[in-house]
């Protein structure tokens, strides 16, 4: 790729900024020390604190919304403080208990319902810019509506304070910034960094891919077949999905499976990154199926053939999870393809390009794994923005403001569409004999 200088319109203000050219691998974007460079210019990070004497309102609830900047990891804060003083009877901010590495604190915030069934994570990786924005406007529209009675407008779609009432009893907690110390660095370096800052002695070595810290397949020798060479794991400490010393090792991750033991009327669960266009269902390790309950994830017999997806395994899903989770897709992708300037979103299967295990299946595994008073968790992954064919990586992740404001607007779509199904369904539990 030569170098070149793309010239972007955008809405509001941009950033001239460089970024490395690279050869991307195929499942994880991998920053290159390439001394070849290509400036792009991107949606700069927020200066200062935009919400220092303000609340903030979203898109939905906003006229004329515009985004000079995205939202800084002290804004982020910033925001949840000024929607819980506005809005004190209807959220609850707290914080997981467990600090990062930097030693910041994880929010956590919880939304009407004190039984919630509806469970909202962003920014697991640093690099998934706009990402924490999303959910953080979307919290404030369903809040604002509430209060002025008022309904929300993407666009021509219409959301009433009927239907933004249903979303807020049946409850969304919500981890707006999973990772923030991954994202103040990315912020920091624009160096497209996907990991959190775990220790190191040398700087090539900083950092744990939280989505590869899970339990569930953590152990990926032993459970997937030799030949999977697209899996998104490495022991390496180098790279950028390496999975830490140990399941469980990080603050960020022990922050969210805190979420998913404690509040055990959780039903419903959404991953939220970037950038594929795509709401992906169903388990991140093979295709799936619903006919043999044997072929799961913890059945040692069916150990070291996980992964091929043109085998004959296939990881056991409930018909009804499996038919439920497919229709939430299908009606958050048919939704968000309502708005914006161009219809791409499509569901797929979490496993349909390349075993992709995360946290979505870390929300699924207490009930299938057999786990005695384990609430049902059906879990989706919102890929948020649309695929941009390019070798740089800060292209792949970074808006200019143009795909920021679409990101937003579609996203806050989706968003609503999830909060809205969830409301709809009852739990289940998993129930041992004898118990």
């Amino acid at each position: 790729m030569k170098p070149q200088i793309i010239f972007l319109t955008t809405l509001a203000v941009i950033v001239h900024s460089c970024s490395h050219d690279e050869e991307l691998d195929s499942t994880v974007h991998e920053p290159s020390t390439d001394e070849n460079i290509t400036c792009v210019r991107y949606l700069p990070v927020g200066r200062g604190d935009r919400f220092q004497n303000s609340t903030p309102r979203g898109i939905g609830s906003t006229s004329n919304f515009q985004a000079r900047s995205l939202l800084s990891v002290t804004e982020i804060e910033s925001a949840l403080i000024g929607l819980q003083k506005a809005y004190p009877e209807k959220m609850k901010l707290s914080t997981s208990g467990i600090k990062t590495h930097q030693g910041r604190d994880i929010h956590v915030v919880s939304l009407g319902s004190r039984r919630p069934r509806v469970f909202i994570v962003s920014g697991i990786h640093g690099r998934d810019r706009g990402g924490p924005d999303n959910v953080v406007y979307f919290m404030a529209d369903l809040l604002w509506a509430d209060r002025n009675n008022a309904s929300l407008w993407y666009e021509s779609r219409e959301y009433s304070v009927e239907q933004v009432r249903r979303v807020l009893d049946a409850g969304v907690v919500v981890m707006p910034s999973a990772n923030p110390d991954g994202l103040n660095h990315d912020q920091k370096t624009a160096s497209c960094w996907r990991k959190n800052r775990r220790p190191a002695m040398t700087s090539k070595e900083i950092g744990v891919d939280i989505n590869a810290n899970f339990k569930v397949f953590w152990d990926f020798e032993r459970i997937f077949h030799r030949n999977t060479t697209k899996i998104a794991l490495s022991r390496d400490p180098r790279r950028q999905n390496y999975v830490g010393p140990g399941p469980m090792s990080e603050p960020e991750t022990q922050s969210i499976y805190k979420v998913f033991r404690e509040v055990d009327s959780l039903t419903w669960y959404l991953d939220v990154h970037s950038v594929r266009g795509e709401v992906l269902y169903s388990w991140g390790d093979d295709a799936t199926q619903v006919h043999d309950s044997r072929m799961n994830f913890l059945n040692a017999s069916f150990h070291h053939q996980r992964g091929l997806l043109d085998d004959s395994y296939r990881e056991y899903l409930e018909p009804e999870d499996y038919n439920l989770q497919k229709s939430a897709a299908e009606r958050m992708v048919s939704a968000m393809n309502t708005v914006g300037d161009s219809a791409f979103y499509k569901a797929s299967e979490a496993s349909s390009l390349y075993p992709s295990p995360g946290s979505a299946d870390e929300a699924m595994a207490g009930y299938y794994g057999g786990n005695c008073g384990a609430n049902r968790i059906n879990a989706l992954r919102l890929d948020f923005g649309a695929e941009v064919d390019t070798l740089v990586c800060q292209d792949f992740f970074y808006p200019d403001a143009y795909k920021y404001r679409q990101n937003l607007l579609q996203s806050s779509v989706g968003l609503m569409e999830f909060g809205l199904n969830a409301g709809e369904g009852g739990g289940k539990v998993f129930r041992c004999e004898g118990a």
